[in-house]
């Protein structure tokens, strides 16, 4: 599951740069700036609870079973 977790938070770190390329928005107000850097923003807080996530499935499957 931890694999998984750091996968998904790899796929959601690519996702607006992927789409930064495709679409190539432009940005020459400072709107239009904070608006793309919000979205980078907010895809950096899924990819950090991505990864503390995959980093706690890790600890979990280290610790041993209680009976």
């Amino acid at each position: 599951m931890a694999r998984t977790m750091f996968a998904t938070a790899g796929s959601q770190a690519i996702v607006p740069v992927i789409a930064m390329v495709i679409w190539q928005p432009q940005v020459a107000t400072r709107e239009e700036i904070i608006g793309v850097l919000g979205v980078f923003i907010l895809n950096g807080l899924f990819v950090l609870l991505f990864t503390r996530s995959a980093l706690l499935f890790r600890n979990a499957a280290k610790q041993p079973e209680r009976g």
